[in-house]
């Protein structure tokens, strides 16, 4: 996968990181601040654990936001990729979450 990420990068012309280990990523994410995350499946299964635990040690009222965000973007992502554009409502609440 990083092979052919860096070579489309390098074929668009476009700039290409990678972080410095597994275990620095979420700081070198934050320090390069990229546009696209290409990753195979272990990186976003990382990202979403990682948020909910970090959730579950909150608040309640941060844990329902957290929610009530999870379940916009899974709408909004369900109506992206059967191709249905989402209504007003939900790109407002959207770009809220």
């Amino acid at each position: 996968m990083g092979r052919v990420v860096l070579l489309v990068g390098l074929r668009a012309g476009v700039p290409v990181a990678f972080p410095r280990a597994t275990t620095t990523w979420i700081e070198d994410m934050k320090a390069i601040h990229p546009t696209i995350l290409p990753g195979v499946p272990r990186v976003y299964q990382d990202i979403r654990a990682r948020f909910l635990s970090r959730v579950a040690k909150s608040n309640v009222v941060a844990r329902l936001m957290a929610r009530w965000a999870l379940s916009v973007g899974r709408d909004y992502g369900d109506m992206v990729r059967t191709r249905r554009a989402p209504g007003l409502w939900l790109r407002a609440q959207y770009w809220i979450a």
